[in-house]
């Protein structure tokens, strides 16, 4: 008697627990002149990447290019906090693998309209696989990074998958 009262006492605490969450970065263009999530996280970097998309500009008017950048990203809500990861495609590194590039992340709290720098990742992995454009895309599986959240340890961990097979990524990001 005393073990199912204390059963019952428990099942309401473990329905309302946050279960373990694992997202694709997804790649994403944001707008390099308006603000936006991507540009609040990326503000120090924004002299840079305007100046390249209007040399680019320059360079080739007539391809019709536009002042955006383009980043990976996901979010997580863990509590009544928001995480964002957001990888961004500037000054990246080929990794020698197909599909796959060593670029920038931070990893951030948002809270309002001002996100807080939880992390900073200089040579994080993201794979990708580009359309019969070049463009990259989201609407396959074979190339992609994957974020996971256990609520267990409050970490967030990556997974990246190359050519379907998944490799753990040593990357850690311990939330408060």
């Amino acid at each position: 008697m005393i073990a199912a009262s204390v059963i019952a006492f428990l099942i309401p605490f473990t329905a309302g627990a946050q279960q373990p969450e694992s997202h694709r970065l997804v790649a994403e263009s944001f707008s390099l002149t308006t603000s936006n999530l991507q540009t609040r996280i990326w503000s120090d970097q924004l002299p840079a990447l305007l100046s390249g998309r209007k040399h680019l500009q320059a360079a080739a008017p007539d391809a019709n290019i536009g002042l955006t950048g383009l980043v990976y990203e996901t979010q997580f809500k863990v509590d009544r906090r928001f995480y964002v990861v957001s990888v961004l495609n500037h000054q990246c590194v080929n990794t020698g693998l197909e599909h796959s590039l060593s670029c920038p992340a931070r990893i951030a709290e948002i809270s309002g309209s001002t996100p807080r720098l939880i992390q900073e990742v200089p040579n994080f992995v993201v794979s990708f696989q580009p359309d019969a454009t070049g463009t990259k895309t989201n609407a396959q599986s074979r190339y992609m990074t994957i974020a996971s959240f256990d609520p267990a340890t409050r970490a967030l961990t990556f997974t990246d998958v190359s050519d379907g097979r998944q490799t753990t990524l040593p990357i850690r990001i311990n939330l408060e």
